[in-house]
C-alpha cells in the first residue's frame, strides 16, 4: 500500500514537472537585430531654394516564439549634428549648420522622433510589427523619408554630416502583449548606427559690363550687365573685344 502511494506520487511530480517544462521550458525570449542604410542626398545646390529629398531603410529581424507578433520601436535621436527643436535636425561642416529632418511619411510631414529624447511628447518614432512565422522567424522594413529644407541659400559650400550612432539610436522591442511604443520605449534597446551626409557644391556666376558692343544691325549703349556662360564670355571677347567681367563664387 505504501509503495503504491509512494509510486503515485513520483508519477505526480514527474507529470507536474514536465507541465511546468513545457509552459516554460519553451518560452523563448525575442531577440532582433536592425540596421539603417545611410542617408545620403549626394551633391546638391542650396541656391536653387527648393526642398532636396531622397530615402532610407530601416530593417528588422528577430526571432522568438513560433506565431507571435515582436514590436520594434526604432528610436532615432537627433544625432551628432544636434537640433534645438526636434524640428529640424542639423548638418554640420565645421561651425555651418544645414537643416534638414527625417520624417516617417511620403509627404514629409510626420517627424520620425523617438521616446527616448527630450522632444517624446511632441516627435515619436513609428511603430513596426514584426510577425513571426511557424518556426519563430520574421522580418520587416520601414522607408525613411529624408529632407534637406529650404531656404538655404547662403550656406556655404562643402560636406555636411551628421552621425547617428549610439546613443542616438536605440531600437526597442518586446512582444505585442507588453504593450504599445509608449510602454517599451528603449527596451531591450539595440544601436543600429547610420550617418546622413549631403555635399554643397560651390557655385559661381560670372557677369561682364561692355562699353558698346553690336549684336547683328541692334546695338547698346552704356553699361549693360549680362550674366553669361564661360563659352558665351569666349565669344563676346572674340567678336566684340574683350569686356569687363567679374566672377563671383559661393565657397
Amino acid at each position: 500500500m505504501i509503495g503504491a502511494m509512494w509510486l503515485t506520487c513520483r508519477l505526480v511530480a514527474v507529470l507536474f514537472g514536465l507541465a511546468t517544462f513545457s509552459s516554460t521550458g519553451f518560452a523563448a525570449s525575442a531577440s532582433c537585430s536592425f540596421s539603417i542604410t545611410a542617408v545620403n542626398f549626394g551633391n546638391i545646390d542650396v541656391t536653387a531654394n527648393t526642398t532636396i529629398d531622397t530615402t532610407a531603410t530601416f530593417s528588422a529581424n528577430c526571432t522568438g516564439n513560433a506565431n507571435t507578433t515582436v514590436r520594434v520601436c526604432p528610436n532615432i535621436n537627433e544625432g551628432t549634428g544636434g537640433s534645438s527643436s526636434g524640428n529640424p535636425r542639423v548638418l554640420l561642416n565645421g561651425a555651418n549648420q544645414l537643416n534638414f529632418n527625417l520624417f516617417q511619411n511620403s509627404a514629409r510631414t510626420t517627424v520620425w522622433g523617438s521616446y527616448t529624447w527630450a522632444y517624446s511628447g511632441t516627435y515619436k518614432p513609428p511603430t513596426v510589427n514584426v510577425s513571426l512565422n511557424s518556426s519563430g522567424v520574421g522580418s520587416a522594413t520601414a522607408t525613411i523619408y529624408a529632407r534637406v529644407l529650404a531656404g538655404q541659400q547662403t550656406k556655404p559650400a562643402g560636406v555636411y554630416t551628421s552621425s547617428f550612432a549610439s546613443p542616438y539610436t536605440l531600437i526597442g522591442y518586446a512582444y505585442s502583449t507588453v504593450g504599445t511604443c509608449a510602454v517599451i520605449g528603449g527596451t531591450n534597446g539595440v544601436a543600429a548606427p547610420f550617418t546622413v551626409t549631403a555635399t554643397n557644391l560651390t557655385t559661381c556666376s560670372v557677369s561682364a559690363t561692355t562699353g558698346r558692343f553690336r549684336l547683328g544691325r541692334r546695338s547698346s549703349d552704356g553699361n549693360q550687365r549680362v550674366r553669361l556662360a564661360w563659352r558665351d564670355l569666349y565669344r563676346l571677347g572674340a567678336l566684340h573685344g574683350r569686356p569687363r567681367w567679374r566672377q563671383r563664387c559661393r565657397y
